[in-house]
């Protein structure tokens, strides 16, 4: 039976408002006969291009003139760019979402006047230390979603386009019982104050003073944030939530001696996960796993076994709402190549590879069945594979990083990563995002914006710099790969083949 989308008349009211509150999204129409490269920005008559004069810091015009139908449409067009506030803001606790959109709007008037064309379209906003936005607030009253919308209209950005909730999401599928015995440990990602105000008076995680049962209850609270995020995002109307799930299988990583029963615990964690995941498809939201070391998905084999295993268990709320956060340089830390799995997560390879006996699913679904692809958001992030360091292994042996006997480093995402060692290449990485249906003119396609997110995690360059790197590498990238409406060969098949 197919899900339909139920959100409460209030949820309702709230993301009506919201889109009116914004410029209108473009429809995008495009001849089936003809071939246009929407990734490149095209000023027509009328646009607001470069609305403003320099020298000089602007004199900010009315927010609505730059967020106005010509970048909608280019947003659209090519996928969004957004900043990652959980890395980019500047620390300040007094600096709120309206301070952020105020900086935001600013460098972009900057760079529009030097490269016609802005940084970032919106944000992708942390939900777990409630800096930004609260979500039982919007969970419990929708119309605080609007107020949201308000203040970053009047300080010049058009919206929120991704949440992410990676702190409580850790708590999802991890065993309660190791849990337990790291609790010390997972002291330091206890940022919402929700979680907090769970832990038992007098008790103190940091040194292990918390029992079983109260880390079960934990648990328990960590997915209620979950569920209260999910109805915030769609209030939002931000499409997609980007999760962390914690993993049933992470630690048993090389163990000795050997597991068994990893089917079993790919299903488990499948069972645990769907709640949210249905929940997500009824309020029109798309949860989407970062594969990332310590998650259920770390690699392309486990993203593959977790999706079939998902699908096995609701292959509708499956395919409707549940999808992968894709960054590049996790994967380069295992030594894997991040290209070859962006390739291998268009849809049909989720469906015809070697797990069809491990987790059979219905594999004669067509069309609008399955997405074009199973992924919904990127975080761009560059990976430097270090690879004259004989003494190190891929696991990052303990080592901060940074570290010189670290393997693999972070870097920002520099327009040409081939001139570091073993960095990423941006153009394949790009060109097989476009190849998967990640780019151009399917932007709208199947509830995913297709965006990137910029992120930060390079030790050798400050956060604003890396940040304007990044988008710029983004938006070059953008450019030059994006999804065309038409094969060149496509006037030779059928009916269309030339008459002798």
């Amino acid at each position: 039976m197919a899900i339909q989308v139920s959100l409460s008349q209030a949820q309702l009211d709230a993301r009506n408002a919201i889109r009116q509150l914004r410029p209108p999204e473009p429809k995008i129409i495009i001849p089936p006969n003809v071939t246009k490269d929407l990734a490149t920005p095209r000023p027509f008559p009328g646009s607001f291009l470069n609305p403003i004069n320099y020298p000089g810091l602007p004199v900010l015009p009315n927010p609505t003139q730059i967020n106005g139908p010509l970048q909608a449409y280019q947003a659209a067009a090519r996928g969004p760019r957004l900043k990652f506030l959980a890395q980019y803001a500047d620390g300040v606790a007094e600096h709120d979402l309206a301070y952020e959109a105020e900086a935001l709007f600013a460098a972009n008037q900057i760079e529009m006047a030097s490269h016609g064309d802005r940084l970032f379209d919106g944000f992708e906003v942390p939900y777990w230390d409630f800096r930004y936005v609260n979500p039982h607030d919007v969970k419990d009253d929708p119309s605080k979603a609007v107020a949201i919308q308000k203040k970053l209209i009047d300080n010049g950005v058009e919206r929120i386009w991704t949440g992410s909730q990676h702190l409580a999401g850790e708590w999802l599928l991890t065993p309660a019982d190791l849990i337990c015995a790291r609790q010390n440990e997972y002291a330091m990602i206890m940022a919402s104050p929700f979680l907090k105000s769970h832990i038992p008076a007098g008790k103190d995680m940091a040194k292990k003073e918390l029992n079983l049962a109260d880390i079960e209850r934990l648990q328990q609270a960590a997915g209620e944030e979950m569920y209260a995020t999910i109805d915030s995002a769609a209030a939002l109307d931000a499409k997609v939530l980007n999760i962390f799930t914690g993993s049933t299988l992470w630690h048993s990583l090389y163990d000795f001696p050997p597991r068994v029963g990893t089917k079993d615990r790919f299903l488990q964690a499948a069972e645990k996960l769907m709640p949210f995941v249905e929940y997500a498809a009824k309020k029109g939201v798309v949860l989407a796993l970062e594969v990332h070391p310590s998650e259920q998905a770390y690699s392309l084999p486990t993203t593959v076994r977790f999706i079939r295993a998902l699908l096995a268990v609701n292959p509708e709320a499956t395919r409707r709402a549940f999808r992968i956060n894709m960054d590049e340089s996790h994967q380069m830390l295992g030594g894997a190549d991040p290209v070859y799995m962006v390739e291998n997560l268009g849809a049909d390879s989720i469906y015809f590879n070697e797990y069809n006996n491990e987790f059979p699913i219905n594999t004669s679904l067509t069309g609008n069945d399955f997405p074009v692809t199973w992924i919904a958001n990127h975080h761009h992030k560059g990976g430097q594979r270090v690879n004259d360091r004989p003494g190190a292994s891929v696991y990052g042996d303990h080592e901060p990083l940074g570290s010189a006997m670290r393997t693999t480093q972070f870097v920002s995402g520099h327009l040409d990563n081939r001139k570091l060692v073993g960095g990423v290449d941006n153009h394949r990485l790009y060109h097989a995002f476009a190849h998967v249906g990640y780019a151009g003119s399917l932007a709208e396609v199947d509830g995913s914006q297709r965006a990137h997110t910029a992120e930060w995690e390079d030790k050798g360059k400050d956060e604003k710099s890396a940040g304007t790197l990044t988008a710029r590498t983004i938006r070059e990238m953008q450019g030059e790969h994006n999804t065309g409406t038409k094969q060149f060969d496509a006037g030779f098949k059928g009916d269309d083949k030339p008459k002798a």
